[in-house]
């Protein structure tokens, strides 16, 4: 059920704070995935657990790096490639992180 809660938190995070415009929602999840590897790669993020935190608090470094405001909107078609491509990068970091931790 946490875990269920957080990525509906994320979600009403990500609604709100990704600024309006075509590709921005998934220019906002490439720069994510380019963190969250880099977080991996460090070895930042140590399991599976820590990934929904590590998640959000990479869209809030992205969102710096793009210039992206809080208050800014989102497309309803924007937000579904956004989410569609955090879908197939979350399967990524998993894969990732094992085989960073030799698993």
């Amino acid at each position: 059920m946490k875990r269920v809660l957080s990525l509906a938190v994320l979600a009403g995070v990500v609604l709100a704070v990704v600024g309006c415009g075509p590709g921005r929602g998934e220019k906002l999840a490439d720069k994510t995935n380019e963190i969250m590897c880099a977080k991996i790669d460090k070895g930042e993020i140590k399991s599976e657990a820590e990934l929904p935190l590590a998640q959000l608090t990479a869209m809030e470094e992205a969102m710096t790096a793009l210039g992206l405001k809080k208050e800014d909107k989102i497309t309803q078609g924007d937000q579904k490639k956004m989410e569609e491509k955090f879908e197939k990068y979350k399967g990524e970091w998993k894969e990732r992180l094992k085989k960073k931790l030799g698993k």
